[in-house]
């Protein structure tokens, strides 16, 4: 019965007592209840059988198989004699006396003690021989896992020998199972006593975890709560039909409302008008779920009814999928920003000094309005380009401040020329541009260009001084021609010149003929470069006539190119453009120089006696430039020209472009030894003071005075007057552009020295020169000049 108790059941029914951390096994009460009743050997054998068995089984009392079985066997061995050496007997027979008892129970102490100590000591060996436990850690083990074991089974054997004594044999059969029941039993409380503390852990666990997260909850709503309330931006809770729910203080600042103010409103209210469509599409597609945030810049009104800018941020409070979720606005000021943004967009669209929009500002503008042109038939568009005449002259005599004040009111007037819907603007320097937009017929735009000569003609006033000024006016009216703003600005430019040409201070319409009068001239400025690079001019000489001796007194030399393509080319083409690129400083000393090299042989010759002089025009350009003086003083000693024999010619817009410098400069040519004629005399400049001041010797009477002679001798009265002014003066007078023997015949009796003209001698080139000063009596004025009837039978 032990047996099969210990195999079936006493390996199996084990108690581990949690605070102890022992292991009470049933299998020790089968062990010393054996030692009751049997010897030692019979116990050995016994626990023999049980640790087999209980080693294959897979819940094991010991861990390596051969030290179980050995240690088991030892450790009963050990006990049967410590029991037997207290003197106690085995077995029923030794239980009849109460001192037999007493005698039995003292032996199972031993026998416990024993049990317990070689148990250990077995323990101890395996565990540190097999293991790399430590000694001390090994005993611990071993007496927490065979000491109380030892005291319950040496208890159990105890009940179960007593229960034998008193009640028979058969009692062993009930007390047992009645051991084993109570070590389920007691196995299935610790169980559950252990499951109900694991259970109640993970209860103080969770109730941990719990206040841990209302702790964190808690420091995180006040710390939301102080972000919020203080935050440097403007924070808001706003229901999903617009009204304020929270507002902190940055927003109350920014709009200027209180809190309550806010509470008892909406957002829609206080978004500018302009801006409330916008800002509701995309709160829509935010409550919608079509986007998770949005951010745009609006308007908004304060509560004085000012436009706050403002960056504003919106999400859903309770995430996207929510449908009917608050909303959390964040508003930023920048109003700040976007003042500063739209003065810096003005500042770069608009002229610092008069305000007008700029060029960037107008050509962006003109574009708008072409293509508005090209997509409707009946929207008219036309540009007038304005360039102030003779404006230098004002920053040169009243300095640049005067200048930019005349800018100033010159940009008044002209925006009080045109139409409400016209735009003027200022292109930089003294050119100005208005664009004339919309349905109007180009007579419309003739009287606003007649409005501002108008306009022009009173003067300015500027801190005490009248100013006159005027403007020449280049109108262009777009056609399907163009299809850029930069074309229309390169036409109107284009008429704007034509009318500086045709005499300033009056408009011209540009017309396709300008366009290609302008692409003439700018084909004709890379040929004059290039000509001038490759000295392709000639120069040819025309001679000018004593009326005394009716012979040569002097040649002018005069410049003429012969374009490959496009043959002579007038020397009224020409030099102004040379005048306009700054090629003219090249142009008059190539002339210059060509003049002196070529002449000089012929005119240096004996036979003249130095009485025919060389003449050479200089442009009032070249007046502007430094080194005048020196180029001059070069090229005649390279030509081993002497200056005595050299007349310059000059026109009198010399003395209104450059007057002090041209003074200047004149004398120290009169004191080389070179005389100084006026040229195109009567033309220009009024003021006639500067005969005076300037060293001059001749003065050239225009052919627009010379021509209007008649065979009769009339209209002569101009001529009459310059000649008693030069007489007066002690100047000569030469006549160009003399044609008719009874224009030379008035010249002579009005006592005029010198003449010129193409009938009387051609222009011709340096052969021809050569040959011709070279004919003697040939030289003489052509005798149909000095016969009238004869000139007017060959007409």
């Amino acid at each position: 019965m032990l047996a099969a108790s210990g195999i079936c059941f006493g390996y199996r029914v084990t108690v581990r007592v949690p605070k102890l951390g022992s292991t009470i096994a049933a299998s020790d009460i089968v062990v010393f209840t054996s030692l009751g009743f049997y010897e030692g050997e019979v116990t050995a054998i016994l626990v023999s059988v049980i640790s087999a068995f209980a080693a294959r089984h897979p819940i094991k009392l010991y861990r390596t198989f051969g030290f179980d079985i050995a240690g088991a066997v030892i450790a009963v061995l050990a006990a049967s004699l410590a029991m037997n050496s207290t003197g106690s007997a085995s077995g029923l027979q030794a239980l009849n006396s109460a001192e037999e008892i007493s005698e039995t129970v003292v032996g199972l102490t031993a026998a416990a003690f024993v049990y317990f100590a070689v148990n250990s000591l077995v323990a101890v060996v395996r565990d540190t021989t097999i293991t790399d436990i430590s000694l001390t850690d090994a005993f611990n083990n071993s007496r927490s896992r065979f000491l109380l074991s030892s005291v319950v089974g040496t208890a159990g054997a105890g009940l179960l020998l007593g229960s034998a004594r008193l009640v028979g044999l058969g009692s062993v059969l009930v007390v047992l199972p009645g051991i084993f029941c109570m070590f389920v039993i007691y196995r299935m409380y610790l169980a559950n006593l252990e499951l109900t503390k694991s259970q109640v852990e993970k209860a103080e666990d969770f109730a941990e975890l719990l206040r841990m997260q209302s702790a964190a909850l808690s420091e995180s709503e006040s710390r939301f709560r102080s972000a919020f309330t203080h935050a440097p931006i403007g924070i808001a809770i706003v229901s999903p039909m617009g009204s304020w729910l929270k507002v902190n203080n940055a927003l109350s600042g920014i709009l200027g409302y209180s809190e309550l103010e806010f509470l008892i409103t909406d957002y829609q209210s206080m978004l500018h008008p302009d801006d409330l469509g916008p800002a509701l599409i995309q709160v829509h597609q935010l409550m919608a779920g079509k986007a998770t945030n949005c951010q745009f810049e609006r308007r908004f009104l304060d509560r004085r009814g000012n436009t706050v800018w403002a960056l504003c941020s919106l999400s859903k409070a309770s995430g996207p999928s929510a449908a009917d979720s608050n909303l959390i606005f964040q508003l930023q000021d920048i109003t700040a920003r976007k003042l500063a943004e739209d003065k810096l967009l003005r500042e770069a669209m608009h002229d610092s000094l008069t305000g007008l929009p700029n060029r960037a500002n107008f050509m962006n503008r003109l574009s708008q309005a072409l293509d508005c042109s090209k997509a409707y038939p009946e929207y008219n568009l036309s540009i007038m380009f304005i360039d102030l005449d003779r404006f230098k002259n004002v920053n040169d005599s009243l300095g640049h401040a005067f200048g930019d004040q005349l800018l100033v009111e010159i940009a008044q007037r002209l925006c009080a020329c045109v139409r409400p819907a016209d735009m003027v603007a200022r292109l930089g320097g003294d050119e100005f541009v208005v664009l004339v937009p919309g349905k109007h017929s180009k007579n419309e735009v003739d009287l606003i260009a007649e409005r501002i000569q108008s306009r022009f003609t009173a003067p300015f006033e500027l801190n005490g001084h009248e100013i006159y000024s005027s403007a020449s006016i280049g109108i262009l009216h777009a056609t399907e021609n163009h299809n850029s703003a930069e074309e229309m600005m390169r036409d109107a430019d284009t008429a704007m010149y034509k009318a500086k040409r045709s005499g300033r201070a009056r408009h011209e319409v540009f017309d396709e003929k300008m366009h290609l009068e302008a692409i003439e001239t700018l084909r004709l400025e890379s040929d004059l470069r290039r000509a001038i690079q490759k000295r392709e001019f000639e120069v040819f000489y025309q001679p000018i006539y004593s009326l005394a001796t009716d012979r040569p007194e002097g040649v002018e030399a005069l410049a003429r190119w012969k374009h490959p393509e496009l043959g002579y080319v007038s020397p009224a083409k020409f030099i102004p453009l040379a005048e306009e690129i700054g090629l003219i400083d090249e142009l008059g000393d190539l002339v210059l120089a060509t003049a002196c090299d070529q002449m000089g042989s012929i005119l240096c010759d004996p036979i003249f006696g130095s009485r025919v002089r060389l003449s050479v025009n200089l442009s009032s350009r070249q007046f502007a430039r430094e080194g005048l003086l020196d180029r001059v003083r070069t090229i005649l000693t390279e030509a081993n020209f002497p200056p005595s024999m050299l007349k310059i010619e000059i026109t009198e817009s010399v003395f209104f472009a450059y007057q002090e410098r041209a003074i200047e400069m004149l004398h120290e040519l009169r004191t080389l030894g070179i005389d100084i004629d006026i040229d195109d005399f009567g033309t220009g400049y009024s003021n006639l003071s500067y005969l005076v001041r300037l060293p001059i010797s001749t003065l050239k009477i225009d052919r627009s005075f010379v021509s209007p002679i008649n065979a009769h001798g009339a209209n002569t009265e101009i001529v009459k007057m310059i000649l008693a002014m030069a007489k007066n003066l002690g100047l000569r007078v030469v006549a160009e552009g003399v044609e008719t023997a009874a224009q030379l015949d008035s010249l002579r009796k009005l006592g005029c020295e010198g003449a010129q003209g193409f009938k009387l001698a051609r222009p011709m080139s340096f052969a021809e020169a050569r040959a011709f000063f070279s004919s003697g009596e040939d030289m003489r004025i052509p005798e149909e000049f000095n016969d009238v009837k004869q000139l007017t039978t060959l007409q």
